[in-house]
């Protein structure tokens, strides 16, 4: 190959990646249906149903690690 064919091969990659990540920015969750007909029968996407409850399990979880460290307000309201 010559050098303006690597350089060709080099820049269609990176333009690739670069596509891929504009259009996929921010995204930390499933994008990609699995076509197990779930959603139409539940009317929601089992992906993100678990990825929902798991985040809503460690809020909570984190919430009460926060509400426990802090502690009373006032030492005299420990009767």
């Amino acid at each position: 190959m010559t050098v303006f064919g690597w350089i060709f091969m080099i820049g269609s990659l990176a333009a690739a990646i670069w596509l891929w990540s504009f259009m996929f920015r921010g995204e930390t969750q499933t994008f990609r249906c699995a076509g197990c007909g779930k959603c139409v029968a539940a009317g929601e996407c089992v992906f993100m149903k678990e990825e929902r409850e798991r985040k809503l399990a460690l809020e909570k979880k984190r919430a009460m690690k926060k509400n426990a460290a802090s502690g009373p307000e006032n030492p005299r309201d420990l009767s």
